[in-house]
């Protein structure tokens, strides 16, 4: 017994075989790693309106870790014990930063982005239609773009620069309307002539003519268009 007290306090233990005494040194056991304590977070994302918010990017401050909210705007995601700071994230919304500390279900209300643009598009001049109620094609041509130097007429400018518009020179002399058709030569209401609006003003041509008529060859069909009195260095 001292025998053994002797060894044990010097890391060692023997071992008696047949006449054969062994020492050796007293196996350690490897002390077991405490695993990370985990904790389940749950939530749902809304608008400033009260409807939930699928797609939102819900994402641990820091790192890649992160789930997305599903159709009803809920979530579920595994955290690290301790504090953590969870980013919502969703386009067009401002994002925002919670701090979980011993919640275990989050209500988050996402606003608006006050630098979101409303997408619309100019249609008539002095109409305005949401991009996502429009269903027909539009082109935003720059008055950079568009001037041709030694081109006096503003509808002989768009010649080649819009598709869908063909203009048509039917006369060299000086005022002479061009022949402008708008999306091909057929049109539901018979006429393919382009509306022209200046400053929210409708500009009527002097005399309502359809394009056939312009290349006639009738000389009082080649009279100046609705638009041919404006500068075009303006």
């Amino acid at each position: 017994m001292l025998l053994d007290q002797i060894l044990r306090e010097r890391g060692l233990e023997c071992e008696v075989e047949e006449e054969v005494i062994t020492f050796k040194e007293i196996e350690k056991a490897t002390p077991v790693k405490e695993a990370k304590q985990q904790k389940e977070i749950k939530g749902t994302v809304t608008d400033d309106k009260g409807l939930p918010l699928p797609g939102v990017s819900v994402v641990i401050k820091g790192s890649n870790t992160g789930v997305s909210t599903d159709f009803d705007g809920n979530f579920s995601l595994e955290l690290p014990d301790g504090e953590i700071t969870l980013v919502f994230s969703f386009i067009g919304m401002e994002p925002q930063e919670v701090l979980v500390t011993n919640q275990t279900h989050l209500n988050i209300t996402l606003t608006v982005s006050s630098e979101q643009l409303a997408e619309v598009v100019v249609t008539t001049g002095y109409q305005k239609i949401d991009r996502k109620l429009f269903t027909g094609s539009a082109t935003v041509l720059k008055a950079e773009e568009a001037k041709v130097a030694g081109v006096a007429d503003v509808g002989r400018m768009l010649e080649g620069k819009v598709a869908g518009v063909s203009v048509q020179n039917v006369s060299g002399t000086f005022g002479a309307a061009p022949k402008i058709r708008v999306r091909g030569a057929s049109s539901i209401y018979g006429d393919t002539k382009p509306l022209w609006v200046v400053d929210g003003v409708v500009l009527e041509d002097v005399v309502d003519i359809s394009p056939d008529q312009l290349s006639s060859g009738d000389a009082a069909t080649l009279i100046s268009s609705s638009v041919a009195g404006i500068n075009a260095d303006d």
